[in-house]
């Protein structure tokens, strides 16, 4: 960066996560909303017993996004935000989920230069 920001002035939810699918992605198409496709994240953490199992939505996915045919045990790459959703309802408690809204995924073992530049233009944003 070119300019030196002030660390109270800076924000920043980017979340790059690099795992395995849990299961195959689940497609949701209500009438009237948003396609959207979520699907879990297995990431092995630095303690080799530990799995976290990280629940993903990616919004209005491509019509040829290469997930529409992945399975359980394929690679992947996420970059998105943390988000937090509260259900209302009718009785009871209001319940909350936290989720990454993924950005950008890319099945593959390496990520490709659009996944990792995210990081880098929300930098330059920042300047």
């Amino acid at each position: 960066m070119s300019e030196e920001i002030e660390e109270e002035n800076v924000d920043l939810n980017l979340v790059v996560l690099a795992g395995h699918l849990a299961a195959a992605p689940e497609w949701s198409h209500k009438t009237g909303s948003v396609e959207t496709l979520r699907f879990l994240v297995t990431v092995r953490g630095g303690d080799p017993s530990r799995i976290d199992v990280i629940p993903v939505t990616l919004k209005e996915p491509h019509p040829d996004e290469p997930l529409r045919v992945a399975g359980k045990g394929d690679r992947i790459w996420v970059a998105g935000t943390i988000q937090r959703t509260f259900t209302l309802p009718t009785v009871g408690v209001k319940k909350s989920n936290v989720e990454i809204v993924a950005l950008e995924v890319q099945l593959d073992f390496e990520p490709d230069e659009s996944l990792l530049t995210l990081v880098t233009d929300d930098d330059k944003k920042m300047s």
